[in-house]
């Protein structure tokens, strides 16, 4: 057998694509939720974030990444609208 040839077939590059963006989403949605309870601070989402709202920026950007997430999640699985 082929060494570069997997024993079992993959998962569909789609079906891949698919989990990778759920797990994007269920990641960013925890960091989200963290930043706004207080529980992470704004580094753990941008360290190079400057000015004295650091921590509203990074709540900021971490809900759009997350909503273009979302919308990319359910454009590949087909809308179903939970990751």
């Amino acid at each position: 057998m082929d060494p570069r040839t997997p024993d079992e077939p993959s998962m569909p590059p789609d079906q891949t694509s698919i989990a990778v963006l759920a797990a994007k989403v269920a990641w960013l949605e925890g960091l989200h939720e963290d930043l706004i309870a207080g529980r992470r601070d704004w580094r753990a989402w941008n360290e190079s974030l400057a000015g004295d709202d650091r921590q509203e920026v990074a709540i900021r950007e971490s809900a759009e990444a997350l909503a273009a997430a979302r919308a990319e999640y359910d454009r590949l699985s087909g809308g179903s609208g939970s990751a």
